[in-house]
């Protein structure tokens, strides 16, 4: 919850609008509150997927799949469910003003892959074994 201090600065300075960062399976429910209470700055979610492309440690890629399982309500047991949850889970921000999103990649290793080389490494990862060389 925003504190009064901050309420008061930022009408002090005339901020109109505050983005915040906000993973996918954030609840967004401070955002809603606020606009619920008709705060007049507009305080939006920005949508930051970073921990969704995390798929250096299985066990935590999966634990992330079963929270975007419980926040989205879709069933995940494949890498076509996991891009639905997701973008359902984009569609949501939507309807709460987000229009922005933001990442926080270290690198971006590209290599080209078939729509079943992706799907075998997602079941590989929610299997709870490490990519092999050319997976990660």
């Amino acid at each position: 919850m925003m504190s009064f201090l901050y309420m008061e600065c930022y009408e002090k300075m005339k901020v109109e609008v505050v983005c915040t960062t906000d993973d996918p399976i954030d609840d967004l429910k401070y955002h809603q509150q606020l606009s619920a209470d008709g705060f007049e700055i507009k305080i939006l979610p920005t949508f930051r997927p970073d921990a969704a492309m995390a798929v250096q440690d299985p066990v935590t890629f999966t634990n992330y799949v079963h929270k975007l399982v419980a926040v989205s309500g879709n069933e995940i047991s494949s890498f076509d469910h996991y891009l639905q949850a997701l973008k359902q889970r984009h569609d949501f921000f939507h309807q709460m003003g987000g229009r922005l999103s933001d990442h926080g990649l270290n690198y971006i290793d590209y290599s080209e892959y078939t729509d079943a080389e992706v799907s075998k490494t997602f079941i590989r990862l929610m299997d709870g074994k490490t990519l092999r060389p050319k997976e990660g």
